[in-house]
């Protein structure tokens, strides 16, 4: 038996009254019969017809930034009789809708099978990646404390007052936008001058497109002043006890638990301290006092 449409290779059978060829492709087949008497031959071609095998062809589209979800697989199948239903599956999930395609996935591995109206099936796989990752954005504070300049990538950047704060969000980006909490304001440069005390917010974009976001809230805080009294407080005849006020506050408010904003003066610390007294002059007069 020879494969006449095909490349298969048949065993020759000798001696037996009959024999059954199976598992078939579609195709013609020719069959020569020998009779090993005489050596007379009978030979006949057999068409097999049937439907075509399951073919899947795939168009994958993978996800452009990091967690955008917009990835995409589509199927075009032929073969078999034309009715096809798709189940898809993951190894996490298996509840996908049943189609012949997925969109605005993320990445990972989606397996799928096809099986036509005659339950002849075919199983195929196609794996979803992300082509850029996620920018990496750091808001940096740089305080001016006249003339000396210090960094903090603290996300609560604490000043006081008479200080310059300046917030940057590095370089390497296409574009930058800043905003506050109240959004009534809105910058477009990598840096910027933080005057008040606000939450400032800063959306990055790189040169796929990609975006990310940081935050740094600004906090300025009032001086201390220091006031002295009691200098002429003695104590013992040879020392003076000096009591000094500091006026000014970093202590947090309940709201938002921030710092009290400039000009919330109202928290006072009281110091004391004991100072030798200055020499007295032959009347026995505090020479300080100006007597």
């Amino acid at each position: 038996m020879e494969d006449i449409t095909g490349t298969v290779t048949f065993i020759t059978q000798q001696n037996i009254p009959s024999y059954t060829y199976s598992s078939l492709y579609s195709g013609d087949y020719e069959i020569t019969i020998t009779d090993l008497f005489d050596s007379s031959e009978f030979v006949d071609t057999v068409t097999i017809s049937g439907k075509d095998s399951l073919v899947i062809y795939k168009n994958v589209v993978d996800e452009f930034c990091f967690g955008e979800d917009n990835g995409s697989i589509a199927l075009s199948v032929l073969g078999g009789d034309g009715y096809y239903d798709y189940t898809w599956s993951t190894v996490s999930n298996s509840n996908w809708p049943k189609g012949r395609s997925l969109n605005n996935i993320g990445p990972d591995e989606y397996f799928v099978t096809v099986r036509d109206g005659d339950n002849c099936f075919i199983e195929d796989s196609v794996t979803i990646n992300t082509l850029h990752s996620t920018p990496i954005v750091s808001i940096t504070g740089n305080l001016n404390k006249g003339g000396s300049i210090t960094q903090t990538t603290n996300p609560q950047v604490r000043a006081c007052v008479g200080d310059i704060v300046t917030l940057d969000a590095g370089a390497g980006f296409v574009s930058y936008s800043w905003t506050t909490v109240d959004q009534l304001n809105a910058w477009s440069t990598q840096t910027l001058g933080a005057s008040y005390e606000e939450g400032f917010y800063v959306t990055v974009v790189d040169s796929f497109g990609c975006s990310n976001t940081d935050t740094a809230e600004v906090f300025y805080v009032q001086r201390p002043a220091v006031y002295a009294s009691n200098v002429n407080s003695n104590i013992g005849g040879s020392y003076q006890q000096v009591t000094s006020y500091i006026e000014g506050s970093n202590e947090y408010t309940g709201f938002n638990s921030e710092p009290k904003p400039y000009g919330a003066a109202d928290r006072y610390a009281k110091m004391q301290f004991i100072i030798p007294a200055p020499p007295l002059d032959r009347r026995g007069t505090n020479r300080s006092n100006g007597y």
